[in-house]
């Protein structure tokens, strides 16, 4: 979504490039995208266009791949880790209304980010919750350099990020963007003092709200980590299953 509002893409035969960069480090937002999982014999081709696709962006030091639907088959499976790729899936939701919004928890107020303080509060939330793999400082300054490019979107018109405070400390955060009547929520996250208190929930209904009025989304699309309690939480706000979306990233092209 973001890369559709502030990068580009472009479709190929079989796959499409996807390029953003404003944020070359963000191997979501510059990767090909191909219509099947990959073969053993695929590697090396994707591999090279990869790099004919980033050419003029040399910032963009990984390799990146994402397809839809089924895993590779085990050959599949093998011939990636042996290239040094990591595998991930995401589970990929949709609604077009939300079957359940839970109310605000006690002492939580939800409001859109209003000031380059509360952005940067943002940012700590999303180290607070860094990603197993991810190391600081070199994940610190790729989430700032993130929600930079998400604060100047919103400054745009193309969507909001809603925090939820507790006072003037920020419990949780969400962005949702919108394009030809599709949103996207965007990094979700509850800071590890507020947890199982219920942020979540209602940041993900008060957004859905939001962006139903102000952006004109008639569906919502929500991704987590398969099985995760955030994917159990957004089955349960009423966001369906549609087919998993599978990335295979090696972190440095060296």
């Amino acid at each position: 979504m973001i890369v559709g509002l502030e990068g580009g893409v472009e479709r190929r035969a079989d796959h499409d490039i996807l390029r953003w960069p404003a944020l070359p480090m963000a191997a979501e937002g510059n990767m090909l995208v191909y219509d099947r999982p990959p073969e053993p014999s695929d590697l090396p081709a994707w591999e090279a266009s990869f790099r004919r696709a980033m050419a003029l962006w040399p910032d963009v030091r990984h390799l990146a791949f994402g397809w839809g639907g089924r895993p590779p088959d085990d050959a599949g499976m093998v011939a990636l880790e042996a290239r040094g790729y990591r595998l991930e899936t995401v589970s990929v939701r949709l609604a077009e209304a939300l079957a359940l919004a839970p109310p605000a928890p006690v002492g939580i107020r939800v409001r859109p980010l209003q000031s380059r303080a509360e952005w940067g509060l943002a940012v700590d939330l999303q180290l607070d919750a860094t990603p197993e793999g991810e190391t600081l400082p070199d994940y610190a300054d790729f989430a700032q350099a993130r929600m930079e490019r998400c604060a100047a979107l919103c400054q745009r018109g193309f969507g909001f990020w809603l925090g939820a405070f507790e006072g003037p400390r920020l419990a949780g955060c969400l962005g949702v963007f919108a394009r030809r009547g599709l949103g996207r929520y965007q990094m979700v996250v509850t800071g590890s003092a507020f947890r199982r208190r219920g942020v979540a929930g209602h940041l993900v209904g008060a957004a859905a709200t939001r962006a139903i009025r102000t952006l004109g989304a008639r569906r919502l699309v929500i991704c987590a980590e398969p099985g995760s309690p955030a994917d159990a939480l957004y089955g349960r706000l009423g966001f369906r299953p549609v087919a998993p979306m599978h990335r295979a990233i090696r972190c440095a092209d060296d």
